[in-house]
């Protein structure tokens, strides 16, 4: 197993690396799918997918409602106090849902089920149990599923994760960013240790499986001391995995960012050390890193999937349920299949207006090429397995990898003589400190983003 002087990278070599670059979520990303994919587009992907298809699904369930708006964010919310915003959601929800699943094959079992937002625990007790009955009425769930949700912790109460636990959710996920009462203030997001703690605590007490939390580094106001006081309190809390992401500042897109000031962020080499610092203390404290900015317990079956080279990494994160079609429902919601992607819309009223009319909800979304899926491939062994088989995809997609990928080989050189990777004659592998720049290992292999501007699309690797 690795040990934090494997990640001790320069500060110079990640300055060298530190541009603007996609996070490979998807591949192709997100800017390349196109709106001249419908509606109907949607349900031929949908039914070509199911053909002779007994593979296993994900769901994914996006609830946008949050209470209060955390000035950071950047995801797709609603924030609001009006609860009848959530009734009319869900009588929409459920027949989308509906409409869906009538072009899923019925032997298809539901391996996993995420809930995310926004914040799902906006919903009451009742609500929750509704929208799961919307799930069970329309797919069959496998008895060992993971079924996951992302909780607000200011809003969840003991009812709410006694009826999640009763129902069969059997993994918590939820934010904490940072415990500095400065850092919070500025963000809006006033979140105590110690609640935090008694809301973890509790989950415990109900045996949940798998107890996940979330931290940014990079948000207006950390300093390494403080930061380094959350880390400890984080090692107390004792979660089985912790995503650490990368603060984003992007207020011509997110406009609450506004509400803070450029000279309130942390200086781009102070960025860096909070980042390498709390690397470090992970490691130290039994985490294994995973990858691109998952962080798991040496027991938990990201890493047995890592080391097994079957981890795999969607919109619902890194994921061990390989070989699943993603069905995404909800507003903003992706769902993905072997071959496509489709986004539903952004707008509610759009949203709604579609239903209403009797058509999936599709913004955008994308067909993949053979050069596509082969470059997806790649990519999502770079960011999961950390390493590539040219001889495996060679043969898979009947390709000379050394050929095809002349150019990109030579692209590698570089990479190479930085300690970032090593290339064999059959196969490719990510260093330890490769792993930190994995982003920018991944853009070698997309050929989209040499088209000039696609990188102002994306934020920094650090």
């Amino acid at each position: 197993m690795k040990n934090k002087k494997d990640y001790d990278i320069p500060i110079d070599l990640i300055n060298k690396y530190n541009k603007a670059i996609p996070r490979y979520t998807s591949y192709p990303t997100a800017p390349e799918w196109s709106e001249k994919f419908t509606n109907i587009s949607a349900f031929e992907s949908i039914k070509k997918d199911n053909e002779n298809n007994d593979s296993k699904i994900s769901l994914y369930v996006h609830i946008p409602f949050c209470w209060s708006l955390c000035f950071y964010c950047g995801c797709n919310v609603i924030p609001t106090r009006n609860k009848e915003n959530s009734v009319k959601y869900l009588k929409y929800l459920e027949k989308e849902i509906n409409l869906f699943s009538q072009n899923v094959n019925k032997n298809r079992i539901i391996s996993q089920i995420h809930w995310g937002g926004g914040s799902p625990t906006y919903l009451c007790e009742k609500q929750i149990v509704q929208v799961f009955n919307m799930l069970k009425n329309n797919f069959d769930i496998d008895k060992d599923a993971e079924i996951s949700i992302e909780i607000e912790p200011r809003t969840t109460t003991k009812a709410h994760l006694d009826t999640l636990k009763e129902i069969g959710f059997n993994r918590i996920s939820m934010g904490i960013q940072d415990f500095s009462e400065k850092v919070q203030k500025t963000v809006n997001r006033i979140q105590t240790f110690e609640f935090t703690k008694d809301i973890i605590d509790y989950c415990r007490k109900l045996n949940f499986f798998s107890i996940n939390t979330d931290l940014i580094y990079g948000l207006p106001y950390q300093n390494l001391k403080d930061f380094s006081k959350t880390l400890e309190l984080i090692n107390i809390i004792n979660p089985d995995r912790i995503a650490l992401f990368n603060f984003a500042y992007i207020p011509s897109v997110r406009p609450a960012q506004k509400k803070f000031s450029i000279e309130s962020l942390p200086t781009p080499e102070l960025k860096i050390e909070l980042f390498k610092n709390a690397i470090n203390n992970f490691i130290e404290n039994g985490y294994v890193y995973i990858g691109l900015d998952h962080f798991a317990k040496p027991t938990d079956e990201l890493y047995i999937a890592q080391k097994n080279k079957t981890l795999r990494r969607n919109f619902m994160g890194y994921t061990t349920k390989a070989n699943t079609s993603l069905y995404a429902f909800g507003l903003t919601s992706i769902s993905e299949t072997k071959d496509s992607y489709i986004q539903n819309q952004k707008n509610l009223d759009a949203y709604y207006q579609d239903l209403d009319d009797d058509k999936l909800p599709v913004m955008r979304g994308l067909n993949l090429t053979k050069d596509d899926l082969i470059r997806k491939e790649i990519i999502t062994n770079l960011t999961c397995n950390l390493e590539v088989s040219k001889k495996e995809i060679s043969r898979k997609y009947q390709i000379d990898f050394d050929e095809y990928f002349k150019n990109e080989l030579n692209d590698c050189k570089e990479l190479e003589n930085d300690g970032l990777i090593k290339i064999f004659d059959e196969k490719l592998i990510v260093e330890p400190k490769g792993q930190i720049l994995i982003r920018n290992i991944s853009a070698i292999w997309d050929l989209y983003l040499k088209k000039e501007g696609k990188k102002n699309l994306f934020s920094k690797t650090i």
